[in-house]
């Protein structure tokens, strides 16, 4: 009897990769935010970029209807962390957990991706995002 080795990249395979990687997600923003802000960050949403820093613009999609099934409120990142701050100083003498369920989102180095694929999603939610933008690398060749 001969046994042929599934690939790894075998379809069940990588549906498992794909629920595993959800599950993670999910309990990771659920866990996180019952006591802090949770930031989101992100570099490429493309499918022809790196792996290593990409998700693909339907993992973005499920992340995004994750966020908006969970109730949580998308918030401006410079302002959650300003109130943020504010509320862990004045609630430290108090011991009272932080209660909020609010999460922001960001982008590194922008890339066009983030316009094509995840600014899109964004602006149908109406919700903020930050881009930090890399000077050094705008007007360079990658």
């Amino acid at each position: 009897m001969h046994y042929q080795r599934k690939s790894p990249y075998d379809s069940s395979n990588l549906m498992t990769l794909i629920k595993l990687f959800l599950f993670s997600f999910t309990f990771s923003i659920t866990a996180l935010s019952a006591n802090a802000l949770v930031v989101l960050q992100y570099h490429h949403v493309d499918e022809g970029t790196p792996s290593s820093t990409s998700i693909s613009p339907e993992q973005f999609r499920q992340h995004m209807q994750l966020i908006e099934e969970l109730g949580f409120d998308v918030v401006d990142l410079e302002l959650a962390t300003r109130e943020e701050l504010a509320k862990r100083e004045e609630l430290k003498n108090t011991h009272k957990p932080i209660t909020s369920k609010q999460v922001a989102i960001s982008f590194d180095d922008a890339y066009a991706s983030i316009f094509t694929h995840a600014y899109p999603e964004l602006k149908r939610r109406n919700w903020p995002f930050t881009l930090f933008v890399n000077t050094q690398a705008v007007n360079e060749k990658h």
